[in-house]
This record gives C-alpha cells, structure tokens and sequence, in this order.
C-alpha cells in the first residue's frame, strides 16, 4: 500500500471530522458580525 492509498483512505475516515474541525475553526476566526 502507497503513502497515496493510505491518504485516501484516512481522508475517507477522516475528512468529516476534519472538515468539522476546519469549519469550527474558521467560525472562530470569524468577526461576530452576524450570528
């Protein structure tokens, strides 16, 4: 198995909470302008 594979496959497990963890972040950042 390739490094490449086994991203894939991580991204596949993982993304969601990656992404979840991506979106909080940016609403950190975020100015609270608006809610």
């Amino acid at each position: 198995m390739t490094s490449h594979d086994a991203g894939r496959i991580g991204g596949r497990l993982g993304g969601q909470m990656v992404k979840e963890m991506v979106r909080m972040a940016l609403e950190a950042n975020r100015p609270k302008g608006r809610s």
